[in-house]
């Protein structure tokens, strides 16, 4: 498509006009015509959005929880309309433990890192991607590490049962829980 069709040059030979391009409008092309000559110039224009890349977490979920001293794998997908996803900077954190990886993509924009050790509590972990731009994008979850409780002090009532006396768990003491969740409890009975 012309874009800035029948403009002369000035005295000392030089042409300007203003248009806009887009990312169709490459290679883009002068030609210079005196009605018995016609000569043409190319160049390849680099055209790139302030878009910012598309951050998704696909694992682990939204509001999900795992237990203090376990591993989950945490997943995510990168893209962005510049750069190569295996180009983008990317930095995963924890508004509790701080940055829990840096690195890079693999070229398909897949993102995947254990996470392990962290500290009990309610993270916000937020992945940023940033293209070499410098534009952002980010993705952020809310993730629970969960204590796992301690054992609560109970005894049996009555402590010297008949055959025919009915029994009752009686608890003494709460089981600690170093999250503060409030615990439900459970349990079986076996006779031997």
């Amino acid at each position: 498509a012309e874009l800035c069709g029948g403009a002369a040059p000035g005295e000392d030979g030089t042409v300007s006009c203003t248009f806009s391009v887009s990312r169709e409008d490459s290679p883009i092309t002068l030609t210079a015509n005196d009605g018995e000559f016609e000569s043409s110039a190319s160049i390849d224009l680099v055209i790139r959005t302030d878009d910012p890349p598309t951050v998704r977490i696909g694992s682990p979920a939204d509001g999900s929880y795992m237990n203090a001293g376990e591993t989950t794998t945490f997943e995510a997908q990168v893209e962005d309309d510049n750069d190569a996803p295996n180009s983008l900077s990317l930095a995963l954190t924890s508004d509790i433990d701080g940055t829990l990886f840096t690195g890079a993509a693999d070229p398909s924009g897949d993102v995947s890192t254990l996470l392990s050790d962290l500290s009990l509590g309610d993270h916000t972990l937020t992945l940023t991607a940033t293209d070499r731009d410098g534009f952002e994008g980010t993705a952020t979850i809310l993730f629970e590490v969960n204590s796992k409780p301690g054992v609560a002090t109970i005894h049996i009532d009555p402590t010297a049962p008949g055959t025919s006396d009915d029994l009752q768990v009686v608890i003494d003491a709460d089981a600690p829980d170093e999250d503060g969740d409030s615990l439900s409890y459970r349990y079986t009975w076996y006779a031997d």
